[in-house]
């Protein structure tokens, strides 16, 4: 499933401006889109012969996702293609040099690593959106402890839309997760990304760290606070 394709003059069409019928090409593997959909179900594009397509991995969470983050952010993009690094990012602010990864089932922490540093090496920050049918279970997937050091949310949104995209604050401890205190909700119309810009002056000089636990929430910046006190005797 996927929410763009390639129409017909080579010019990226939305599933919401998309017709019935008429055949549109995959970014992904250009091969042959329909679009279905309806007033329940997200209009999206499926390939017409099942094939090996990472966009065929998508489900309905996986859009509703998307549509909701996309419209958070304003002159954001979806499915967004970087033909230097062959990706299709998810959602993508070029004016905010922001890319948002979304991950409603398992991944290799090689591919992980390697997406994000494929993204970062063309100067964009990424954050990424895990969904709890996966991830943020009890015991702690290795890709969950390399993104402890870097932005990333939690999702329950399902495959009708609802649910949300939260922020916890948990310790890790013999690989296993120790919840504490409540989820807090987390929108993107709100968040604050006019403070990237302060960020990536920050990562050259070193305080990232600092700046992600800011950015995850302002009850997580209260927590490490009071961790790094107690830890100093104070």
């Amino acid at each position: 499933m996927q929410l763009m394709a390639i129409a017909k003059n080579a010019t990226l069409i939305s599933a919401l401006n998309a017709h019935k019928k008429v055949p549109y090409r995959c970014q992904e593997c250009a091969g042959i889109l329909f679009l279905r959909g309806g007033k329940e179900t997200q209009p999206h594009f499926f390939h017409k012969e099942r094939h090996a397509c990472r966009h065929d991995a998508k489900g309905p969470d996986h859009l509703h996702i998307q549509v909701r983050i996309q419209k958070e952010i304003k002159g954001s993009l979806l499915e967004e293609r970087f033909l230097h690094i062959n990706r299709i990012a998810d959602i993508c602010s070029h004016n905010l040099k922001l890319i948002i990864e979304i991950q409603c089932s398992s991944m290799s922490l090689l591919e992980l690593k390697t997406r994000t540093r494929d993204y970062e090496s063309l100067g964009y920050q990424i954050i990424w959106i895990l969904h709890t049918k996966v991830f943020f279970q009890k015991k702690i997937k290795p890709l969950e402890k390399f993104l402890e050091k870097r932005w990333h949310y939690f999702t329950d949104i399902n495959e009708k839309g609802e649910g949300s995209i939260f922020d916890q604050i948990s310790s890790m401890q013999d690989g296993k997760r120790e919840i504490i205190g409540q989820a807090q909700p987390v929108s993107f119309s709100t968040w604050p990304l006019k403070d990237l810009s302060i960020i990536r002056k920050a990562q050259k000089k070193k305080q990232a760290p600092q700046l992600r636990v800011y950015l995850q929430g302002y009850l997580k910046t209260a927590f490490s606070m009071l961790l790094e006190n107690s830890c100093h005797g104070k």
